[in-house]
């Protein structure tokens, strides 16, 4: 999936279709796992849902800053603590803080903690 797939994606109205049969990430999220910094700006400025968590049982129920965190994505993270809750749970309890701590990303663990 390239930029130009996900702005196509995103002119169609940043609804939660599918890329995948069973999966229910918008736009944004797919963005934050592929680490797609410039398709998040465009995304956020348009008003997607920045705190909109996956509802399947198949995958985790996680926000976009949940998964630019699990994925490594600084700049990602840096962008999203601007406009997210980072306070947010997935279905277990955690929150993007946990999973810096997980992946014992210090750095990130500091913005998440500063914000």
């Amino acid at each position: 999936m390239s930029y130009k797939d996900i702005l196509s994606w995103s002119e169609r109205g940043l609804t939660v279709d599918s890329l995948y049969p069973y999966d229910d990430w918008t736009p944004l999220q797919f963005s934050a796992s592929v680490g797609e910094l410039d398709a998040m700006k465009v995304l956020l400025s348009e008003g997607a849902e920045v705190n909109y968590q996956s509802a399947t049982k198949a995958i985790p129920q996680i926000t976009a800053l949940h998964i630019a965190v699990r994925a490594g994505h600084l700049d990602l993270v840096k962008l999203l603590v601007k406009h997210a809750d980072v306070n947010r749970q997935d279905q277990w309890g955690f929150t993007p803080v946990h999973y810096a701590t997980i992946h014992r990303n210090q750095e990130m663990v500091k913005i998440l903690l500063d914000n």
